[in-house]
């Protein structure tokens, strides 16, 4: 399985579906350090395939990988609480690597205390981004995932 993506800031024909990101995730693929980067891709892949790259790709992980940060940013949206119960259920499913790069890319960011205060109680983000992060408990439930992986 291959999924068909990029970050960017511009409207892309080529990639119809354009994603938010979490955080400064697609800040390392910007053009220019204030540009307001989204996920494009192709078409949405399904949970079950992102998770098969994202084991197979992370096993030889020692960098940041584009494709990694795609998988990253489906898990986060639309799939967070499917990776969620994943984790909880397979959590030996991951690679040390794997892990590793999800806490350090990914769960470290959505647990951050400083960033949950900005996003819920200083209300300084876009009120669907909220409004999300607050449905979904990522905040609470990124910290449990953290103390599961990291044993």
């Amino acid at each position: 399985m291959r999924i068909e993506g990029v970050f960017s800031g511009d409207e892309l024909d080529d990639y119809p579906v354009c994603l938010n990101t979490y955080g400064q995730m697609g800040l390392k693929y910007a053009k220019y350090p204030d540009e307001n980067v989204h996920l494009n891709l192709k078409e949405i892949p399904v949970f079950e395939s992102i998770l098969d790259v994202y084991i197979k790709e992370s096993g030889a992980v020692f960098k940041n990988h584009k494709i990694l940060d795609i998988c990253l940013s489906l898990f986060y949206l639309p799939y967070f609480e499917e990776f969620y119960n994943t984790v909880m259920q397979y959590r030996n499913q991951f690679s040390k690597r794997g892990k590793k790069y999800l806490i350090r890319n990914m769960l470290n960011y959505l647990a951050d205390d400083m960033q949950h205060e900005i996003i819920v109680k200083r209300d300084m983000i876009d009120h669907n981004v909220r409004e999300y992060y607050i449905q979904k408990g990522i905040y609470e439930k990124s910290k449990e995932m953290i103390k599961i992986l990291g044993r």
